[in-house]
């Protein structure tokens, strides 16, 4: 199997090794399991905590649940952050143990792998830089159902080098079937990787072999380390053929009416004719309705490789005689979901203002009008409806609020919930994620130009934009969130900036807007 990643920042070891055994000690108290550590997660905290290092910024990150290093593999996530002017891991824990929320994760007995992440930027100026913390620590705890590689007992064991908890994963293969000649009698045994094939229970190695014209058994089994999957045993007789014979076609007529049609069944040394299941000897039958005609070999004799074996056909009674299925409109509000239905009747075609339309669902728009009429050899029964018209209405649908708020600080009765909610349904405004984990919308806190920028973005339907890699804002970096709104906002003309005296563009994306 792979190698565990090994791509932590050593030098912050023992700062990874006192965060992890603090807090272990802490679960010990509480009477709960330790936790294991993962590198692979490690790697995801420590990317954050290097990250608001580097933008001297201090919020949860969004993604790591959703890192591709970790995604699709837990059922249960969770993340603890920390900043310290000093360099002392148990004092990032003693942080955790105080604060209610940090705790209360601390304390779940479900998450039983964590990640740790150390960023030391060594700056100690608070005066001068009270956003450039000493430390910054990050801790993802995960419930893993497929966990990443690397996992280990302590982060000491990690980091003397001592063997991992990872368990190698089974190889998945598939079975193939082994085949069968009737001609020759061989059979082959497939080979295929991770899968050990017996013969009547003797192991049986790749190969083709003689069945002896007898029944042969064929058992497969996984090999170790492998999963198999698909038919696992097989069971096959031989016959041994004696004389081959091909088929004589049977023959359908089918004139008009039905007085004349018939099945000619013919006369065929060593070969059996069945009408729909039946045994029918030769001969000429009267034809009606679907008939199939099967071929099989009597005893002693094997039918030609490749011959026709069956013969269908469905007798017509001209002229038929059909009633069209109606026509279904489906008219909501709004017109994403207006449909037409074609049905499917035999013999009957539809149309769309002239245009033959086959079975189906076609979208509804307007004045719309379908006619049906008889196919050859068809005719329409007499006074059955032949025409359907409607007219889609074109009316949108009215948005409705839900009856229970998406933000916890906004009650249904608030002045401009519908409004507010709007906003949330189209994904223009989503609000804030409190540690509690409710949303809340802050509906009396002013708006800054750049979640404004945001919001204008969103509501243009988030359209394709690449930013420019050079900021066309002297105030607003290319890694400032909300950037590639703002710039998208200058890009189309609706927010140019300030010019200032020096020539060049601001921003001021804390400024609030005015009306």
């Amino acid at each position: 199997m792979s190698a565990a990643p090994n791509t932590l920042n050593l030098t912050n070891k023992q700062q990874i090794m006192d965060v992890f055994d603090g807090i272990n000690v802490f679960r010990s108290n509480k009477g709960l399991d330790p936790v294991n550590f993962n590198v692979t997660a490690s790697e995801v905290a420590e990317d954050w905590s290097d990250f608001m290092a580097a933008e001297q910024v201090f919020y949860h990150n969004p993604e790591y649940a959703r890192d591709s290093r970790v995604a699709n593999r837990w059922n249960r996530a969770a993340e603890i952050i920390a900043a310290r002017w000093d360099t002392s891991g148990q004092a990032l824990v003693n942080q955790w143990d105080a604060s209610p929320g940090h705790n209360a994760i601390m304390s779940d007995p479900a998450l039983k792998t964590i990640g740790i992440g150390i960023a030391i930027t060594g700056n100690k100026d608070y005066r001068n830089a009270p956003r450039n913390y000493t430390m910054y620590g990050t801790v993802n705890f995960f419930t893993f159902i497929d966990p990443p590689i690397g996992t280990y007992a302590t982060a000491q064991d990690f980091f003397d080098g001592n063997p991992s908890l990872d368990v190698p994963p089974l190889i998945t293969v598939s079975t193939e079937s082994p085949t069968w000649d009737d001609i020759t009698g061989n059979y082959t045994i497939p080979a295929v990787t991770g899968v050990d094939y017996s013969v009547d229970g003797t192991k049986t190695k790749p190969g083709t072999y003689h069945s002896g014209w007898r029944r042969v058994n064929v058992q497969a089994q996984a090999q170790p380390g492998y999963k198999a999957l698909g038919t696992m045993s097989w069971s096959y007789i031989f016959v041994r053929p004696t004389t081959t014979v091909r088929p004589a076609p049977v023959v359908f007529t089918d004139k008009d009416g039905t007085a004349l049609d018939t099945v000619l069944i013919p006369a065929t040394v060593g070969v059996e004719y069945l009408i729909d299941g039946n045994p029918t000897p030769a001969g000429t039958y009267q034809g009606k309705g679907s008939v199939t005609v099967t071929a099989g070999a009597k005893a002693g004799y094997v039918l030609e490789s490749g011959a026709t074996m069956q013969w269908t056909t469905t007798f017509k009674e001209t002229p038929y005689r059909v009633t069209p299925a109606a026509v279904v409109f489906t008219d909501k509000d709004g017109t994403a979901e207006d449909t037409v239905r074609i049905p499917a009747t035999t013999g009957v075609e539809y149309s769309i203002a002239g245009n033959a339309r086959a079975a189906g669902t076609y979208p509804g728009k307007g004045a719309v009008t379908v006619t049906a009429r008889a196919k050859t050899d068809y005719v329409l029964q007499k006074g059955v409806t032949a025409q359907w018209t409607t007219t889609f209405s074109s009316a949108k649908v009215p948005y409705a609020a839900p009856k229970v708020s998406p933000f916890a600080d906004v009650s249904t009765n608030q002045l401009f919930y519908k409004e507010m909610s709007w906003l949330a349904s189209q994904g223009i405004s989503t609000g804030w994620k409190e540690r509690n984990g409710t949303n809340t919308y802050r509906a009396l806190q002013p708006v800054n130009r750049d979640a404004m920028a945001a919001f204008l973005y969103r509501a243009a339907g988030s359209p394709d934009y690449t930013p420019p890699k050079i900021s066309p804002f002297a105030d607003v970096s290319t890694n400032q969130l909300f950037y590639n709104e703002m710039s998208w906002l200058a890009s189309q003309g609706i927010s140019t900036g300030w010019k200032e005296r020096n020539g060049t563009s601001t921003y001021r994306a804390l400024q609030p807007v005015n009306r």
